[in-house]
C-alpha cells in the first residue's frame, strides 16, 4: 500500500494521440503501473500512475501537455477473485468514500488504484 501520484492529462479523442502520450512517458524511461480513461466525445481523460510522478510530469509538461497531479492509494494485492471486494469492505467500515478506482493486473498480482478523500487514512485502513 502506498499514496502516490496519479496524473490527468486530457487529450484529442482522435488516432494517435495516445500513443503519443505514451511515447513521452516512456521517453522519460518511465513505466506507466497502471491507467484509466474516461471518453467525453472530442476529448478522453486519461488517468495514470507512473513509476516516477515528477519524471513523467516533467517530460509531459515538456512536450505541452496540461496535467493535473492528485493523490491516490496504490494497493497491491493478489489477482483472485474478492481482493477488491475486500479492500474496498475495509474502507466502508471506516466510513471512507472512493470517488473511482480502477486496476492494472497481471499473472499473480494487481495493482488497484482509489482516488479517496483522504489518501493517507485510506493507506492506514488498508494497512500501509
Amino acid at each position: 500500500m502506498a499514496v502516490r501520484k496519479q496524473l490527468s492529462v486530457l487529450i484529442a479523442n482522435r488516432p494517435g494521440t495516445m500513443a503519443a502520450l505514451a511515447s513521452t512517458v516512456a521517453g522519460a524511461n518511465v513505466n506507466i503501473e497502471a491507467l484509466s480513461t474516461v471518453d467525453a466525445t472530442e476529448y478522453t481523460l486519461v488517468r495514470l500512475v507512473p513509476s516516477d510522478a515528477d519524471k513523467a510530469e516533467e517530460a509531459l509538461k515538456g512536450a505541452g501537455y496540461s496535467l493535473y497531479v492528485d493523490e491516490v492509494v496504490a494497493v497491491e494485492v493478489a489477482n483472485r477473485p474478492g481482493t477488491l471486494a475486500e479492500a474496498a469492505g475495509k474502507l466502508a467500515r471506516e466510513q471512507i468514500n472512493i470517488d473511482y478506482c480502477y486496476f492494472s493486473a497481471t499473472g499473480d498480482a494487481s495493482l488497484i488504484i482509489f482516488k479517496v478523500a483522504n489518501p493517507e487514512r485510506a493507506d492506514a485502513v488498508l494497512g500501509g
